[in-house]
């Protein structure tokens, strides 16, 4: 839909009007986008094959990984972004800043979707933040402490986490290139930006 409306393509059209505007510098859509002097510092995801693992395994060593980079390898929107923690602090700071979009079009964005019933919209439940759907945002039900934004991810060897208090202009990015990283971990670290007591979401508790 952006290439046929904006007659470019995808990874043009994101560099000229989110990185460019918000100064993210070394931020790329598709490997092939990458300055060759910059790809050297691309991350390698790792894997723990085995509970009793000491050390992680090279994703791209792994038979399963491969055949699914390769099915991915030109995949927009959900994958093949490449950034850093300092570029998304800048995505978040031209967010508040109104850099990127407008403030009416930032409150559409962030109001929680409503299902044709009536009821609330809400798929993601890995999260001690009980949260609601909006548009490619979870938004936090408990509001006591500011507005709650955040969008997970991550892929084969690879955990991603960016999570906002729009009220409060304060955020936290996490990237790491393992999946041993579970989502409680950013919403601990906006509690203790709250002050609060840092708690452990559902999943990360374990029966021994």
């Amino acid at each position: 839909i952006v290439e046929k409306i904006a007659g470019k393509s995808f990874p043009q059209y994101i560099k000229e009007n989110i990185f460019a505007p918000a100064r993210m510098d070394h931020s790329f859509v598709l490997l092939s986008n990458i300055p060759e002097s910059m790809k050297s510092n691309v991350a390698s995801g790792y894997r723990f094959n085995s509970f009793l693992a000491t050390s992680g395994t090279n994703v791209e060593t792994l038979r399963g990984a491969q055949d699914a980079f390769a099915t991915k390898k030109n995949l927009y929107g959900p994958g093949n972004m490449y950034s850093t923690a300092k570029d998304l602090l800048k995505f978040h700071e031209a967010l508040q800043g109104g850099k990127i979009l407008k403030k009416q079009i930032l409150l559409e964005m962030y109001t929680p979707t409503k299902l044709s019933t009536g009821e609330d919209y809400s798929t993601f439940a890995r999260t001690n933040y009980l949260s609601k759907d909006a548009m490619g945002w979870f938004v936090a039900n408990d509001s006591s402490a500011g507005t709650i934004v955040y969008h997970p991810g991550g892929d084969v060897g690879f955990v991603s986490y960016f999570m906002r208090n729009i009220s409060k202009d304060q955020c936290v990015v996490i990237l790491t290139n393992n999946e041993v990283v579970r989502h409680s971990t950013a919403t601990s670290l906006m509690r203790i930006l709250r002050s609060e007591e840092r708690r452990v979401g559902k999943e990360c508790r374990s029966r021994w």
